[in-house]
């Protein structure tokens, strides 16, 4: 476990802030032979009265027995640790949808469009054609086998993040939410299944 000492006076360098108080320059590490700190939680605040944080070095072993053998633990190992922990933690790249995608999959043959058809026939009569074409143009709405509908999520660059595959009554237009039809399915999920997409593709 080692031998451990109230860091010795020599000038604001050896005073650093308190963990508990956050006062800076009140708090003393316990360090060992070669002045090594044990821990940056352990010591003692200068401010005894108003704040009396006192960690010990048997306290921090008796919490932390893995650390029992000498210079097990150290601030160069924290750091490395810290370090370690960065660089797991990097943010995952966006992952986008090829756009042929969204090209290939648009299509009036949805369940979805044959109710706008039916309804707006009712409006516009012979311009209804006209007018879902330009529907189909502007939100690039898609169409899979089974009649369902792919809305695309397209960002403001025009990258495809993915595509929302929903399925409706083409008779009242309600979306069908169970079933032996599913209800929900997202473009990433089924490329993903078909190792289109890297397993480890990420929706960010």
């Amino acid at each position: 476990m080692g031998n451990y000492s109230l860091q010795k006076y020599k000038g604001t360098a050896t005073r650093h802030t308190c963990p508990k108080c956050g006062d800076r320059h009140s708090f003393v590490y316990y360090v060992d032979e070669n002045n090594v700190p044990l821990h940056p939680s352990v010591g003692r605040c200068n401010h005894e009265s108003g704040c009396g944080y006192h960690y010990t070095p048997k306290e921090y072993f008796q919490e932390h027995p893995e650390h029992r053998t000498t210079n097990d633990f150290s601030f160069d190992r924290q750091r490395a640790e810290q370090k370690k922990v960065k660089q797991q933690s990097k943010p995952t790249a966006i992952g986008y949808i090829p756009p042929h995608y969204v090209e290939k999959s648009q299509s009036e043959r949805s369940n979805f469009f044959r109710f706008l058809f039916t309804l707006l026939t009712s409006y516009y009569g012979d311009k209804a054609k006209e007018v879902l074409k330009r529907l189909l143009e502007e939100y690039r709405l898609g169409a899979t086998r089974d009649g369902s509908v792919i809305f695309w999520q397209i960002d403001r660059t025009g990258k495809v993040r993915t595509g929302k595959v929903m399925q409706y009554n083409p008779e009242d237009g309600h979306r069908i939410k169970g079933g032996q039809t599913s209800a929900v399915n997202w473009i990433h999920s089924i490329l993903k299944k078909q190792r289109v997409l890297a397993e480890d593709w990420q929706l960010s």
